[in-house]
């Protein structure tokens, strides 16, 4: 197949190493053999999950917290600019 120390990629343009190939100390790596195919989506947050909690005892709006600068969040009703308010 290829030379262990190394060589050239599968369309023979740019070398290739042979820790691209064989990665003990990182084994999800996409080069790795070994490594479960878990695709990395572009879409996967950057920050651990935090759940979002749970909606206050006075309706469905959201949560209120104490001491916020913003006001309780309240329910989005789409108005249309030609119906009667």
């Amino acid at each position: 197949m290829g030379k262990p120390e190394g060589g050239n990629d599968l369309l023979g343009e740019m070398p290739t190493l042979k820790a691209e190939r064989f990665c003990p100390m990182s084994p999800r790596s996409p080069f790795c053999p070994l490594s479960p195919n878990v695709p990395h989506s572009p879409l996967s947050p950057l920050s651990p999950f935090r759940p979002c909690a749970p909606a206050s005892p006075g309706g469905p709006a959201g949560p209120s917290f104490p001491g916020s600068p913003f006001p309780p969040m309240l329910p989005f009703w789409p108005r249309s600019p030609f119906s009667p308010q």
